[in-house]
């Protein structure tokens, strides 16, 4: 009785992977002729019910090479080499109970077009947003705007490695992003203005729109102290924290960062290989950097750039998020002192 349910459901479950739509992959008799891995039965269907061509999907890299990298990936799913047409048992990890699991040639072909159709639905969000922030008419895909701007990276790194900055300026970092993105956002170059606000990651807010100037200026003089403890790694670091939570940009920020970052790293300590660094351990240096932690970012460049470091937390002298007392006209020396003298309170408070 057992079995005949087993294969009650079996046929019913392939039935229902057979039957799916749009893909109508033709319901072949079990032999071992028909059955091999990877094998997608087109010879019996006709030309309107075959399975759409498998679509090249670009990878957008956002981190390797210091931003924006595309190239052509097939995306597949793997394969089992040993996978028939049959039923295999396996055990349900909550109840226990024995179900029946088909795994088959088909239904890895068929979940390998549903991942395709996947990616082409999130490549059609991007898309969606880049128009939203205003694109230059000749931009009519994402292909072209993705060709576009990995050769105004190319052109920005160059440029920064070059002639490499120790502390960038307001019109350095304004070039940088125009380099980077005057070829595809008619605004490129230009900080947020009135009402625009952005958020970072999934948790911060970047600095209001009037207050970025000022933040910049800020982030830029004490910086200026970090580099006179002689610390250079913690001064470079600081840098980088402070400018991705001012992110001063509409977007573009992370890849104009870590562009500035390779150019301080080349002007400090002569590196000027590609920065890598793993996505996951980068977002999370920048989440210590809001508790004003600088030890795990600086352990990050320090083992991509090959340069010594002694491991440890390095909190911050100086605040890392916006000031939150900003007013208009506020200066920058009166921010400095303020920065600091938070920073001694927030020590006391925790000791």
């Amino acid at each position: 009785m057992r079995s005949s349910r087993n294969s009650l459901f079996s046929n019913r479950l392939k039935f229902s992977i057979v039957s799916l739509k749009p893909f109508q992959l033709w319901a072949a008799e079990r032999s071992p002729d028909c059955c091999r891995p990877g094998q997608i039965f087109e010879r019996c269907l006709e030309p309107s019910q075959r399975p759409m061509e498998s679509l090249p999907v670009r990878s957008s890299e956002l981190l390797g090479n210091i931003g924006l990298l595309a190239s052509p990936v097939q995306l597949r799913l793997p394969r089992n080499p040993r996978a028939p047409c049959y039923s295999s048992r396996s055990r349900s990890p909550r109840s226990g109970a024995q179900l029946n699991l088909v795994s088959s040639p088909r239904l890895q072909d068929t979940l390998l077009l549903m991942s395709q159709q996947d990616e082409l639905q999130k490549r059609e969000q991007e898309w969606d947003k880049l128009q939203a922030l205003g694109l230059h008419p000749e931009i009519r895909s994402l292909e072209i705007y993705v060709t576009e701007v990995a050769l105004g990276m190319q052109i920005a790194i160059e440029t920064l490695l070059d002639h490499p900055v120790r502390l960038p300026n307001l019109e350095t970092i304004r070039t940088v992003h125009f380099q980077m993105f005057g070829r595809v956002h008619p605004w490129a170059g230009e900080f947020r203005s009135s009402g625009q606000h952005v958020n970072v990651g999934t948790h911060f807010r970047g600095a209001d729109p009037e207050q970025i100037v000022y933040e910049l200026e800020l982030a830029r003089r004490q910086t200026e102290k970090l580099f006179e403890t002689g610390n250079h790694l913690e001064a470079v670091a600081f840098f980088h924290l402070r400018f991705e939570r001012i992110h001063p940009f509409l977007d573009g920020n992370g890849r104009v960062g870590r562009a500035l970052l390779q150019s301080q790293l080349a002007a400090d300590f002569g590196f000027r290989t590609s920065l890598v660094f793993k996505k996951s351990e980068y977002t999370a240096a920048l989440n210590a950097g809001e508790r004003n932690l600088l030890g795990p970012l600086m352990q990050l460049i320090a083992r991509a750039a090959a340069l010594s470091f002694d491991p440890g937390l390095y909190q911050s002298l100086y605040r890392i998020s916006p000031d939150p007392d900003y007013v208009q006209g506020k200066g920058v020396d009166a921010g400095l002192q303020e920065s600091r003298r938070q920073y001694i309170r927030d020590r006391r408070i925790h000791s």
